[in-house]
């Protein structure tokens, strides 16, 4: 039991860091949209 509670913690561990992966990605994209956005409006036409 203590073996599956260790693997457990540790899951929980990956969880939270693929949670703040998510959120760095996430602020990736918002940053490379306001990037697009201030090259010109055109190019989100272009650029869906």
């Amino acid at each position: 039991m203590l073996l599956l509670k260790k693997d457990i913690e540790l899951l929980g561990k990956e969880m939270l860091l693929l949670k703040k992966e998510i959120e760095l990605l996430g602020k990736e994209i918002l940053l490379l949209i306001k990037e697009r956005e201030l090259l010109g409006k055109g190019s989100l036409i272009l650029y869906p």
